[in-house]
């Protein structure tokens, strides 16, 4: 009797012990990702004007300013008429310091009437294809085409009147351009500034017109996705 008591008691201590070194195993499986965003780069990299006193405007097309002699242009380009008086004068060229992304237009000696037609290629520099969503002239957004009358020095009379002509709003521009059977190439597109009678004699007035391109896919007012 005294055996099997020690015997049972044995067996019971046994399993206290292991059941002391028991634990749960687990494993932790991980995943890890790393993303790469692609880049949105719109840069102006051509420009030229219709009253600098130089033909320089062929690489828009082959009629573009051909007669510009200095002499005013008496309405919208590539080909104006031109008037026999050599007044006024209109300049442009692509900021380096805003990294390619501004054209400063500057004209002077200008009266009521006077144009200036301004051409400008837009390359997309990135890695995405995007699509030119809207134009805002001074804060205000304006339509692509049509010209938009500014009241610049805010004195209730309108100074000028500005278009953005040329450029295809919600259309689809790749980074290689647009491409046809004979390459890809630059979209071309043209500032028209005309000069009203609300400009005051002797005084500076400015403008700022801002081309806002998006992602092709972005869903916005203007350019709504299918």
């Amino acid at each position: 009797m005294t055996k099997g008591w020690v015997l049972f008691m044995l067996v019971v201590m046994g399993l206290g012990l292991a059941g002391v070194g028991y634990a749960l195993w687990s494993q932790q499986l991980q995943l890890e990702g790393v993303v790469v965003t692609d880049s949105m780069e719109m840069d102006y990299d051509k420009q030229c004007t219709d009253d600098n006193g130089v033909v320089d405007c062929q690489w828009v097309d082959s009629t573009a300013d051909p007669s510009d002699d200095g002499n005013d242009p008496s309405g919208p380009g590539p080909v104006p008429p031109r008037i026999d008086k050599d007044i006024g004068e209109c300049y442009c060229s692509i900021d380096q310091v805003a990294t390619n992304n501004k054209i400063q237009i500057h004209m002077t000696k200008t009266y009521p009437s006077y144009w200036c037609t301004t051409w400008f290629t837009v390359r997309n520099n990135g890695t995405i294809p995007v699509k030119l969503d809207k134009a805002i002239l001074n804060g205000t957004p304006i339509d692509i085409g049509p010209l938009s009358q500014l009241d610049a020095d805010q004195d209730g009379d309108d100074d000028m009147e500005v278009a953005v002509s040329d450029l295809v709003q919600c259309e689809q521009q790749d980074p290689e351009g647009w491409c046809g059977t004979s390459g890809c190439y630059d979209e071309v597109g043209n500032v028209e500034v005309h000069i009203l009678n609300g400009a005051d004699e002797a005084e500076t007035i400015s403008f700022e017109l801002e081309l806002i391109y998006v992602n092709w896919n972005e869903d916005t007012a203007n350019c709504p996705v299918p």
